[in-house]
C-alpha cells in the first residue's frame, strides 16, 4: 500500500513538471519574456553580462 502511494506521488510530480515545462516552452515560443530575463532599464541591453562564478 505504501509503495503504491509513493509511486502515485512520483507519477503526479513527473506529470506536473512535464505540464509546467510544456506551458513554459509554449510561452517562450510565442515571444513571452520571462520577467527575470526582461531588461530592467533601457540601457540593460548595452552592458556586458555579469561574470559567472
Amino acid at each position: 500500500m505504501i509503495v503504491a502511494v509513493i509511486a502515485a506521488i512520483i507519477v503526479v510530480i513527473f506529470v506536473g513538471f512535464n505540464l509546467y515545462h510544456a506551458e513554459t516552452l509554449r510561452e517562450q515560443r510565442s515571444g513571452h519574456v520571462d520577467p527575470q530575463d526582461a531588461p530592467k532599464s533601457p540601457t540593460d541591453l548595452q552592458k556586458l553580462p555579469a561574470p559567472r562564478q
